[in-house]
């Protein structure tokens, strides 16, 4: 039997979460790993304003528009709850992850997956070597990458607990400062979802963890822009998504802020982009513009997938 959800939650919200995901990560995907300062991004790809095709995508032969990794495995995540019948089921998690680097699954671009992270691929190769899922994920201080908050936020519309949060981060990332940025993250996405203002759903987020290195997300909402570090460490790439909806007034200018900190720009953009998305929806003068929804590859199929996924939960 499936999980019953009671309907606590509308497919508009759920595409809204998920395709300010997308439109997020696209939109950082051709600025990865390039420097702060070393460009501008003033628009999406639609407004042909970025000046020709930014170095990270002639080298990959990405086209723009493309959604990464960050997307595509929350879409994996999203067909491992539906097929486990609204239940959270590691192991079927970890196989939709594989599906979608071995055999293409769930990609923006048809059968070309390409972002793989050190610390997912190693949690991949340890399941196939047959270790136990509840050890696959990297353990130390030094696997906190941000490969599971990247993917979390649809989890956020399912009925799991802040441990089943925790096992989710767990399947490629399980030391405590993973799982917790993932807590974090859901719980700060359902008080909005709630009509909870931002900076009190933050601040709740950080007066309830146990994490110490959490405990002071609300206060630094408010350092200044030169203080933001938008590196692929889970903690720096919370901090910074935050910090980015917290500073601006849109769904636009919140994941432009985010890809113009630079680095680990598509992941950046993609957490910022949902929980913007969850806030200021889609369309109007501060939602995701609809230009770029369909200036993003395979959008439709987001939308789908986010159609299915409601279906499966709410019955």
């Amino acid at each position: 039997m499936l999980t019953t959800h009671t309907k606590k939650y509308t497919v508009d919200q759920i595409k809204s979460c998920l395709l300010g995901m997308a439109v997020g990560d696209a939109l950082g995907v051709p600025f990865e790993f390039e420097e702060r300062g070393s460009f501008l991004a003033t628009g999406y790809h639609c407004d042909q304003n970025q000046g020709g095709i930014p170095p990270y995508s002639r080298w990959m032969g990405i086209p723009l528009g493309a959604w990464s990794d960050d997307t595509s495995m929350a879409l994996a995540s999203m067909d491992a709850v539906v097929d486990a019948q609204g239940q959270l089921n590691g192991e079927l998690m970890m196989q939709k992850f594989i599906q979608w680097w071995e055999n293409g699954e769930n990609c923006s671009i048809e059968g070309h997956p390409f972002g793989l992270g050190g610390c997912v691929s190693q949690a991949m190769s340890n399941y196939l070597a047959g270790i136990p899922i509840e050890n696959c994920g990297g353990r130390k201080e030094s696997e906190n990458g941000n490969g599971s908050l990247m993917r979390i936020l649809p989890l956020a519309f399912c009925n799991f607990s802040d441990d089943e949060i925790r096992q989710a981060s767990a399947v490629t990332h399980a030391h405590e400062q993973s799982t917790e940025a993932c807590v974090i993250c859901i719980n700060i996405a359902r008080d909005l979802m709630k009509g909870v203002s931002f900076e009190v759903a933050v601040k709740a987020s950080s007066e309830r963890t146990n994490v110490e290195i959490y405990r002071t997300l609300y206060d630094e909402l408010f350092v200044t822009s030169d203080e933001v570090v938008s590196t692929g460490y889970v903690v720096d790439t919370l901090k910074t998504a935050l910090w980015c909806i917290h500073n601006t007034k849109s769904y636009r200018d919140a994941v432009l802020a985010a890809v113009n900190f630079g680095y680990d720009t598509d992941t950046v953009a993609c957490v910022t982009g949902g929980l913007a998305g969850i806030i200021y929806g889609i369309g109007g003068a501060y939602g995701i513009p609809q230009s770029w929804i369909e200036a993003t590859l395979r959008y439709q199929y987001v939308e789908q997938k986010c159609q299915d996924f409601w279906n499966a939960c709410n019955v």
